[in-house]
């Protein structure tokens, strides 16, 4: 629904047409799930990562690791 409104927004102002161009309304929303989308994506795979960082089985594969270096 935001998309839609922010689409009719854009396509309301005469001097963003030269930005925005002729766009259907699903490349528009493709486009802005691609400028916008991805920082959610990103927030949850970084909080998985550090989620996994901390389990045992990443800690004993770090201490069996620095066992062989030795």
């Amino acid at each position: 629904m935001t998309l839609l409104v922010v689409r009719n927004v854009l396509g309301a102002l005469p001097w963003l047409k030269p930005v925005t161009g002729e766009m259907n309304s699903v490349r528009f929303i493709i486009v802005l799930f691609g400028i916008f989308g991805w920082m959610g994506v990103a927030r949850i795979v970084r909080g998985q990562v550090l989620s996994l960082k901390e389990r045992e089985f990443i800690e004993a594969a770090r201490q069996s690791a620095h066992r062989e270096d030795t």
